[in-house]
């Protein structure tokens, strides 16, 4: 895993220092940064999504959660990325609902929102 991040950086790094280079060349020594994304395929998880280790037996819980709250602030590709799982997984279906359940008791509009898109 820590191997495959490596790569997966070094490559991001390479892919940008080469666009930027080209990128200058083609417009006579002159670039803005603003039109070059460095982070892309290469973006990690802004945040920590507090998950357990995989073979823990509240994996897949901490998974649905992280995935839906990682869907309120808009980093849903990052959380799929972190937990391993997509948007829509079937086998987080059964938390997700639960959790559907406690965001209609305490009157948390989003998350329920959120848990019905998961679960359609």
């Amino acid at each position: 895993m820590a191997s495959q991040l490596l790569i997966s950086r070094a490559a991001t790094t390479l892919s940008f220092y080469t666009l930027s280079h080209v990128a200058t060349a083609s417009l006579g020594g002159v670039v803005s940064r603003a039109f070059l994304r460095d982070d892309a395929e290469g973006e990690m998880p802004r945040r920590n999504y507090y998950l357990p280790e995989r073979d823990d037996p509240e994996y897949d819980r901490a998974c649905a959660r992280a995935l839906l709250e990682a869907a309120r602030v808009n980093e849903t590709q990052l959380a799929e990325r972190a937990t391993g799982y997509y948007w829509g997984e079937p086998r987080l279906r059964e938390y997700v609902e639960a959790i559907r359940l406690d965001a209609e008791r305490t009157n948390d509009d989003r998350l329920e929102q959120l848990a019905r898109r998961f679960l359609a």
